[in-house]
């Protein structure tokens, strides 16, 4: 048994209707789809962004720890006793 579109090459309005309602599911799936890859290029540009400040504040720990070994190293007299910190008065002389 042949159908109208075959006999008439015209649809019938319900395979007409079942086509369009395809055709909006998938452009739904499209819409989501694009969607959820959206969200996960935020979710990972976030992740990168994050892991960049992460690292940022351990190399300013690094560095800092090296400025603070030098400063030591610097207020260390020849024979290993530390000197007066910079800025503050000279310590009292005992004599």
């Amino acid at each position: 048994m042949s159908t109208v579109e075959e006999q008439t090459g015209v649809m019938s309005q319900s395979q007409a209707l079942a086509l369009e309602y395809e055709d909006q599911d998938s452009k739904d799936a499209v819409t989501k789809r694009r969607r959820l890859n959206r969200q996960s290029n935020k979710k990972r540009a976030n992740t990168q962004q994050q892991r960049a400040l992460v690292n940022a504040s351990r190399v300013n720990v690094e560095e800092g720890s090296q400025h603070e070994i030098a400063s030591e190293e610097e207020n260390t007299d020849e024979e290993g006793h530390e000197g007066d910190e910079p800025g503050l008065p000279p310590a009292p002389q005992n004599t």
